[in-house]
C-alpha cells in the first residue's frame, strides 16, 4: 500500500470515527432527556395511583386508568436501553476508527522516511 493511501485511509477513519463519537454523544444526550421525561411520568403516575388507592373501588379504576401510561412508560424504557446500546456501539466503533485512522497515519510517516 502505498503511502499516499495509507494517508487517505488514516485521514477518512479518523474522521469518520470522530464523526462517530460525535453522533454517539448526541444520542446518549436525547436519551438522558428521555429518561428525565420517564422519571417525571413515573412520578405523576405514582402521584395519581396513591391517590386512587383509598378505596378498593377507586383503586381498581385507577389500575386501569393509568394502565395505558404504564405501558407507555415501558415502552419509553424498551426504547432508552436499545438507543443506550446503539450510542455505545457508535462510540466504541469511533474508538477503533481514530486508533486505525493513528495507525495509518503513523506507519504511512514510518515507511517514508
Amino acid at each position: 500500500m502505498s503511502q499516499k493511501s495509507k494517508r487517505t485511509i488514516g485521514v477518512g477513519a479518523l474522521v469518520l470515527g470522530a464523526a462517530l463519537i460525535v453522533l454517539s454523544m448526541i444520542i446518549q444526550s436525547k436519551v438522558e432527556e428521555g429518561e428525565g421525561q420517564i422519571s417525571r411520568a413515573e412520578q405523576s403516575l405514582e402521584q395519581g395511583q396513591r391517590l386512587f388507592s383509598l378505596t378498593p373501588y377507586t383503586r381498581q379504576a385507577g389500575e386501569q386508568l393509568t394502565s395505558g401510561a404504564n405501558r407507555k412508560i415501558s415502552e419509553g424504557k424498551d426504547e432508552i436501553a436499545y438507543y443506550t446500546q446503539v450510542a455505545n456501539v457508535l462510540f466504541y466503533a469511533g474508538i477503533v476508527g481514530i486508533v486505525i485512522g493513528g495507525w495509518c497515519l503513523f506507519f504511512s510517516k514510518k515507511s517514508a522516511r
